[in-house]
């Protein structure tokens, strides 16, 4: 179950970075990672399980602020107690808004499966030859079948708030354009903003190109197949 929860966490991420998400090796990904999902995950309950001993508030708050630390393990390669502080860093501010994505998702999740349980109980009301293995298989089937929903499920939900909260509080959609536009971070070229002039004696070999040098382009310029044609 904790390398589908990570293969899930993987897949989604790529989707929304607009790679191709596949699910063999998703898997590999999440089982090479394994141990430490698990750390985070048994060290993330037990720090809320602790929270919740001393006052149900503080158990709750810490559950919420460690919520998105498997996507910041999966996504930045932070482990352990790195991956939650990061996670708590990013919910710090947004608390009230993580709460709402996770609450949520708990009660879709919490929906399905009462909706399959109540499926996999109306079935087996109805198996008269053999009710003892008709209901095993039945509720077996319905368990699968509910863990099959409920992991992408909440997969999604806790991914996509990763991102949302960078995208609030790091522009990290603003990255991900940069880098698509060939801007690279760290350049001090910010998005929109215009270029610097161009040295001399390098206008002529910008223009020879088939893409501009910069957007939007020169006076004057045109690919060079529209002047190859012209000629």
């Amino acid at each position: 179950a904790t390398v589908a929860t990570g293969a899930c966490f993987k897949a989604i991420a790529d989707g929304y970075l607009g790679e191709r998400a596949e699910w063999r090796p998703a898997l590999r990904f999440a089982a090479r990672r394994l141990h430490s999902i698990l750390w985070i995950t048994v060290l993330g309950g037990l720090l809320s399980i602790l929270g919740l001993l001393l006052l149900v508030i503080p158990g709750v708050y810490l559950y919420i602020a460690f919520s998105v630390a498997v996507p910041v393990l999966l996504t930045e390669g932070l482990r352990g107690r790195r991956a939650l502080g990061r996670s708590r860093r990013l919910v710090k501010g947004r608390w009230w808004g993580a709460f709402g994505v996770v609450a949520l998702g708990t009660i879709l999740v919490g929906i399905v499966s009462g909706a399959l349980a109540g499926l996999a109980g109306a079935f087996t009301t109805f198996d008269t030859s053999n009710p003892t293995l008709g209901s095993f298989l039945v509720n077996t089937g319905a368990t699968v079948l509910a863990s099959l929903v409920a992991t992408p499920l909440t997969a999604a939900f806790v991914t996509v708030l990763y991102f949302d909260l960078r995208v609030r509080k790091e522009a990290f959609d603003l990255q991900l354009l940069a880098e698509q536009i060939g801007v690279e971070p760290g350049s001090g070229q910010r998005i929109g903003q215009t270029p610097a002039p161009l040295r001399e004696g390098r206008l002529e070999d910008e223009l020879d190109e088939e893409q501009p040098p910069f957007w939007p382009p020169p006076p004057g310029w045109k690919p060079r197949s529209q002047r190859d044609a012209g000629e």
